[in-house]
């Protein structure tokens, strides 16, 4: 087992999220931190992003995601429209540590503003963390993926200025049942710091097997397929933890949305 693990759950929260950020930055720190559906590897560097695509054994033309502390921390990063703007607001909900319920895991694929991209983003990542389009880059920004994790998220943010980029704990192309047992090995040792929260994860879902949980969340694409171009069509192309939900914001503010779930590009 991996000497530095830690246990989410206590009175002393507030220690585990600052030394699990100790860890993420350090250059090519990666962590194991719990969300909503499972086990995620945050990282803030190229080098943590080379780690944690080798540990999963994951093709680095499938980039990680944008971690965003808040709807404001994306309206700041990517391109959006007032529709779009909503709905990531709708879906941020209320103070969520009173009641998490309040919230809904989203994440939505954008074009990237192009002087943040400059100004926080060192160019030796993007390829693993946004998506390159004829005109733009776009990446996934994920909001409300879980107290723990958008803890690590804002501290690293706030204090230290660092953009978190996640993929799930968990070899390629399998999922790790929202257990820490359930990442694997290669993961566990590989790692620099391990945030254990397999209760936390369990109340998210807890009335589903391991066969039914959802792995993932909800994934909306808000560009053109050749372009990367900004529109105001949503797609919904990955279903997810609070499908439901989703749907029916998408429906509140859109009126409509397309499901097409699969068609990742």
């Amino acid at each position: 087992m991996n000497e530095s693990q830690l246990n989410w759950g206590g009175i002393d929260n507030g220690t585990m999220v600052k030394k699990v950020v100790l860890n993420l930055c350090e250059p090519g720190g990666v962590a194991v931190t719990p969300t909503r559906v499972g086990y995620i590897m945050p990282c803030t560097d190229m080098a943590g992003l080379d780690r944690m695509f080798a540990l999963k054994g994951r093709a680095k033309s499938k980039p990680g995601v944008v971690l965003a502390t808040s709807p404001e921390h994306v309206f700041m990063l990517a391109q959006t429209s007032g529709k779009i703007r909503q709905l990531y607001e709708r879906c941020y909900g209320e103070f969520q540590e009173i009641d998490e319920t309040k919230s809904v895991l989203l994440g939505c694929i954008l074009p990237w503003h192009p002087q943040a991209l400059s100004a926080y983003v060192k160019e030796d990542c993007w390829p693993m963390m946004s998506d390159e389009k004829p005109f733009v880059r776009t990446s996934c920004f994920v909001v409300r993926y879980g107290i723990p994790s958008e803890a690590i998220a804002h501290n690293l943010w706030a204090k230290h200025g660092k953009l978190t980029f996640a993929s799930s704990a968990n070899p390629s192309k399998q999922g790790n049942r929202g257990e820490l047992s359930g990442v694997g090995p290669k993961i566990l040792d590989g790692v620099d710091v391990i945030l254990e929260a397999d209760a936390y994860v369990k109340k998210q879902q807890p009335t589903v097997t391991a066969e039914t949980r959802w792995e993932q969340g909800v994934m909306v694409s808000f560009v053109d397929k050749v372009t990367g171009f900004l529109t105001d069509t949503p797609r919904i192309i990955r279903h997810g933890h609070q499908l439901e939900q989703v749907k029916d914001h998408l429906t509140a503010v859109f009126g409509w949305y397309e499901d097409c779930h699969g068609d990742y590009y």
